[in-house]
């Protein structure tokens, strides 16, 4: 039987503490293991940060809601936002040689995202409940640290992104 939370927030940066509490509660005073439920927090969190920073840049704060879904064997995240879409693209591994020499950096979000988590999916709706926003299911398998290699990453179009990745029973 699995157990379902939402939350909404603003997109702003302020709200990333409450969301990643919102997650860390729930997980941890339903028995998640501290491992999948601080896999669980980053990845919201780098979710978040993405959306609200590219997202909704030189936008209004629109909102970014947060359901949470705890399965008997995985955790499952889906973040809605109404902010700008984005083309999904499989992460390679940031540089971080630029962090060293001083240069600004970026790209480390998609790469902890799909590095942390078994699922990662992303959907842009053009109707229905919530018209013209941007759905990205994460999900995570309890007790799951070893991932194989990245294997798809969707089709085409760009509007819907699928990752898959081996489940190693614990």
């Amino acid at each position: 039987m699995s157990q379902k939370f939402r939350i909404t927030q603003a997109a702003e940066l302020e709200s990333l503490a409450r969301l990643r509490d919102f997650v860390g509660q729930h997980c941890q005073h339903k028995g998640i293991d501290s491992q999948t439920c601080y896999a669980v927090m980053l990845a919201a969190d780098e979710a978040c940060t993405n959306i609200i920073t590219h997202g909704y840049a030189g936008r209004n704060p629109g909102s970014i809601i947060l359901d949470l879904e705890l399965q008997s064997s995985q955790v499952i995240i889906r973040i809605t936002d109404f902010g700008r879409p984005f083309e999904p693209y499989e992460p390679e591994a940031p540089d971080v040689s630029g962090m060293l020499a001083g240069r600004p950096t970026g790209g480390f979000g998609l790469f902890i995202i799909y590095k942390t988590m078994d699922a990662v999916d992303y959907k842009t709706t053009e109707g229905g409940e919530h018209a013209d926003s941007h759905q990205t299911p994460l999900s995570k398998y309890r007790g799951h640290v070893e991932k194989q290699a990245p294997k798809d990453f969707g089709n085409p179009s760009g509007l819907f992104l699928h990752l898959s990745l081996q489940a190693v029973s614990q």
